[in-house]
């Protein structure tokens, strides 16, 4: 099936095969191990993905360097000037190589 989307001229396309994907990587049922330092942009105001979704994530990723910044008024693009600077700020942050006193 298709779905008018806000974010631009086209549908978007469901199929059986993206639901069934879907169901297999699901990351919010239990522990998740990434073994890399996770850093989470979520806007509050995102219509499609609930901030509290990005907090259940937050919980199940099993190490400890894992970041979440939530942008009040922000939306599902987080496209605004000020939105970007923050997911640059956040990409510095997590690609920064870390002495191994800090």
């Amino acid at each position: 099936f298709t779905e008018v989307t806000p974010y631009g001229p086209d549908p978007v396309l469901y199929t059986s095969k993206l639901i069934d994907d879907g169901r297999t990587q699901r990351v919010l049922d239990g522990e998740l191990v990434v073994g890399c330092p996770v850093a989470i942009l979520q806007g509050m105001e995102d219509p499609d993905v609930p901030w509290e979704h990005a907090m259940r994530l937050v919980h199940n990723l099993e190490q400890d360097n894992v970041s979440i910044t939530l942008i009040k008024d922000g939306d599902h693009r987080l496209s605004r000037e000020a939105d970007i600077a923050v997911l640059l700020r956040l990409c510095e942050d997590v690609a920064a190589p870390k002495s191994e006193t800090s």
